[in-house]
């Protein structure tokens, strides 16, 4: 009955709360904050649709908590690695994932051990993959770099003040 209510309120209105569900992993003191940051697509491709647009999404995430982030990889102590998807037939779900490694160790071994990782989803329900982006990437922010002892649930609406600033990178007034 409650997934019934959710999939309810996910499809009433364009600012309906999304149904996110949030996992993470780290690896103690490699995910720590003060070290420098590079977000890139998992698959290489920096100009594919929507990339540019996840990554300004995921950057501001990692400022806002607390991370510093820099545009040129090799000046990166972390890099970033974001993967995305849209439901389809096959998949019932929106997914995201950001997972970090070592960038002095990923440079000498691609197959480096990551040191943190955090994945959301939301059921198809929600909408397409950019309109649920922005709740997707803030749902993920407390998450960042950090264990989660379970999978937490999250309900955001696209007015949320963190989920505009996600989006817009305009501050709640």
């Amino acid at each position: 009955m409650f997934a019934a209510v959710l999939v309810g309120l996910s499809a009433c209105a364009s600012h309906a709360p999304v149904p996110l569900t949030v996992a993470g992993r780290a690896d103690g003191a490699d995910a720590a904050l003060g070290r420098k940051h590079a977000v890139l697509p998992a698959d290489g491709d920096t100009e594919g649709a929507p990339f540019p647009e996840v990554a300004l999404h995921v950057t501001r995430a990692l400022k806002g908590a607390g991370f510093v982030t820099v545009d040129d990889p090799k000046s990166a102590d972390v890099l970033i690695f974001v993967s995305y998807g849209e439901a389809d037939d096959e998949e019932d779900e929106n997914h995201l994932a950001l997972a970090a490694y070592d960038a002095s160790r990923y440079a000498k071994d691609s197959k480096a051990r990551q040191t943190w990782m955090v994945q959301v989803t939301s059921p198809a329900a929600s909408g397409k993959l950019r309109k649920t982006l922005p709740a997707m990437v803030r749902a993920a922010q407390p998450q960042l770099g950090k264990t989660t002892p379970a999978s937490v649930f999250s309900l955001l609406s696209r007015k949320d003040s963190g989920v505009r600033y996600i989006e817009t990178g305009e501050a709640a007034h």
